[in-house]
């Protein structure tokens, strides 16, 4: 059984075809390198997006979008679709891991695997928890499982938890902003409008969203969103 992939890559990468970085594109255009096993794409949306992947070609798919200026329907490579469509789920672990991570400098990569397992059972776990109650955030279910697992196998062992009103009950039930995940087309500048500023018939645009319920609010508006 034969395994894909596909992903992002540097322009700069080692063996990556050099019309890359001489060919300039307008938007929506595509370029593509491959051998037998492999293809080598570019894609100019507001920026260059370049990707290798092992079951692609250079097809495009419709985004369901409408080209507001020329009414035409917009197009993105299937390489690209299937990215942004399976890949977001891995970028928001990455992201909450990139906080909270157990991962720790060493020189065994075995001891690196395994802080980086113990980091995806902890994010399933959390996943899996997130499913079923939305009151508690990341860091707070990690505290509490570790203190959970320490009372179950280690019951001799004393633990110094803090108290119930000053660590955790302040963190639950609580809504903080965070970034909204990146996409493969707008990196580290991903935005959506404001729902609080487009009841008021305001276009704003906002990096920021509140980690519980994922509403795009800008810091202006945080706090008068949750209190209503």
């Amino acid at each position: 059984m034969k395994t894909n992939v596909c992903g992002t890559a540097r322009i700069n990468r080692k063996e990556m075809p050099r019309e890359f970085k001489s060919q300039q594109l307008e938007r929506g255009e595509a370029i593509v390198f491959s051998t037998r096993e492999m293809a080598a794409i570019k894609w100019k949306n507001k920026k260059d997006v370049v990707l290798l992947t092992t079951m692609h070609g250079l097809d495009f798919a419709e985004t369901g979008k409408i080209n507001r200026y020329t009414g035409q329907k917009i197009l993105k490579p299937n390489a690209v679709k299937d990215y942004n469509q399976y890949m977001s789920g891995v970028d928001v672990g990455d992201q909450m891991l990139s906080k909270f991570h157990t991962m720790r400098r060493n020189k065994k990569a075995y001891k690196t695997i395994f802080f980086y397992f113990l980091d995806m059972m902890l994010l399933n776990s959390y996943v899996i928890f997130k499913s079923h109650k939305k009151d508690r955030s990341f860091h707070v279910h990690k505290q509490l499982l570790a203190e959970e697992i320490i009372d179950k196998y280690l019951p001799n062992n004393k633990v110094n938890k803090a108290p119930i009103n000053d660590s955790i009950s302040r963190y639950t039930g609580r809504h903080f902003p965070i970034r909204i995940p990146q996409t493969l087309a707008k990196g580290n500048k991903t935005s959506k409008r404001c729902v609080a500023c487009l009841s008021k018939s305001i276009q704003r645009e906002t990096v920021f969203q509140c980690h519980i319920f994922e509403v795009a609010l800008c810091i202006d508006h945080f706090k008068e969103y949750h209190e209503k």
